[in-house]
């Protein structure tokens, strides 16, 4: 069973999906000057009614590692509390582990993020990785830049990926 919320975040409105394997979808619905919103994303907020005791106390949890993943709060998903449970590509799951080893803070190039996954001038295959990954923030792609220093593009707006990158290297 697939659990759904919407969820209030500092970076807007974001809808959550969890399973009893972890988290499986985590994406903005959009926000001011956002080309980026998915109705799919949207419509899926029409599904979260739930009536299990137990799926809502999940659900709750979920909505609070949110949350204080975004105000740098968290343990992280890693920590055991919730796993992902992401689906893709062998190359995409290797990409978006490497992606969650790139420190609170930090940035990576996606010629960085390439060779650390043993396959350079795959850059755009990294590229591709990040723009689907599921679980915005909770696999950081927001933390993977060009090589010219401009932080490039973000699925969920340009905007939020400034805002994640600013609010990091702040805490």
């Amino acid at each position: 069973m697939i659990v759904r919320a919407r969820v209030e975040t500092i970076l807007g409105a974001a809808v959550v999906a969890a399973t009893e394997q972890g988290i499986v979808s985590l994406g903005f619905v959009g926000g001011p000057g956002d080309s980026c919103q998915d109705p799919s994303i949207e419509q899926s907020t029409e599904a979260h009614k739930v009536s299990q005791g137990s799926a809502r106390s999940r659900l709750r949890q979920v909505i609070a590692l949110v949350q204080s993943s975004l105000d740098g709060s968290a343990p992280g998903v890693s920590s055991g509390l919730f796993g992902l449970d992401l689906h893709g590509s062998d190359f995409q799951l290797r990409a978006w582990q490497e992606l969650r080893a790139i420190p609170r803070g930090e940035t990576r190039t996606y010629s960085e993020v390439a060779a650390a996954l043993g396959r350079p001038g795959a850059q755009r295959a990294v590229a591709r990785a990040c723009a689907t990954n599921p679980v915005a923030v909770l696999v950081p792609c927001h933390r993977v830049v060009c090589a010219s220093g401009d932080i490039g593009g973000y699925r969920w707006g340009r905007w939020r990926k400034q805002l994640l990158l600013d609010l990091e290297s702040a805490v």
